[in-house]
């Protein structure tokens, strides 16, 4: 008799630990499920506020098309600020293939704003030449580069005085870091500086052009502007040895 309660006793814990088991089970698919309904909710949330954002984003159109080059810009900027990154691209992209040639200039400028902002996002270094060194008239740069965005290049120019003379474009490695290339300089005695630039789509064509030109005539005048680049290092006191 007694083994028997003892069994009876047994079997009535069993059913409760079962019984405890499957109200566990049915909380953990209630928070399942709430988990599920909060993604959900969460999803529709950011539709709705992305949807918002289009809309406002569609009534500044028309000031695209009218007022003065300040107000065009401003507007420019308030799209920018309220589009993603690849969402403003998508955008400026499809104004400039618009028949109104406003709404093209808008889109172009955006596009070029967008570059100049990726460009400001670029850093980079000179390991070698270092400062105040004597090179020969051919001599290495290498250094490192990070958050290089396709559109954007590289430009290794020699600085004299107020005068830039672009000299070649370095190609980075698989990972966006490692550079290095062979510049070559004969410009004269006196120190110079050599620096390194990450330039726009525009800037690129214009340093190109510049050098085409040079190897034609073979006379390189110093660019005075290299708008659209940006300097993101540079090494001073260099001499050519002679």
């Amino acid at each position: 008799m007694g083994g028997y309660r003892w069994l009876g006793r047994y079997d009535r814990l069993d059913r409760l630990e079962r019984a405890h088991e499957g109200s566990n089970r049915r909380e953990e698919r209630l928070k399942a499920r709430e988990t599920e309904l909060h993604e959900r909710a969460q999803v529709v949330e950011e539709s709705k506020e992305q949807v918002a954002r289009y809309t406002w984003v569609r009534t500044l159109f028309p000031y695209l098309k009218v007022g003065d080059v300040q107000d065009r810009t401003l507007t420019l900027a308030l799209i920018r600020l309220a589009l993603k990154p690849e969402e403003a691209k998508a955008l400026f992209a499809g104004l400039t293939q618009s028949s109104d040639k406003s709404l093209q200039e808008a889109g172009q400028k955006g596009l070029a704003n967008l570059e100049n902002e990726a460009s400001h996002n670029v850093t980079g270094s000179i390991e070698e030449p270092i400062p105040n060194q004597n090179v020969g008239k051919t001599f290495r740069c290498s250094g490192v580069v990070t958050s290089l965005q396709p559109g954007l290049g590289l430009w290794l120019v020699v600085e004299k005085g107020d005068g830039f003379f672009p000299k070649a474009r370095p190609v980075p490695g698989s990972d966006n870091k490692g550079t290095i290339k062979d510049v070559f300089e004969d410009g004269g005695s006196g120190k110079f500086s050599i620096a390194l630039f990450v330039a726009d789509q525009g800037a690129s064509k214009r340093m190109q052009a510049w050098l085409d030109e040079g190897a034609q005539t073979n006379t390189y005048v110093a660019m005075k502007n290299l708008q659209g680049a940006n300097r993101i290092a540079r090494i001073d006191g260099l001499s050519v040895i002679p």
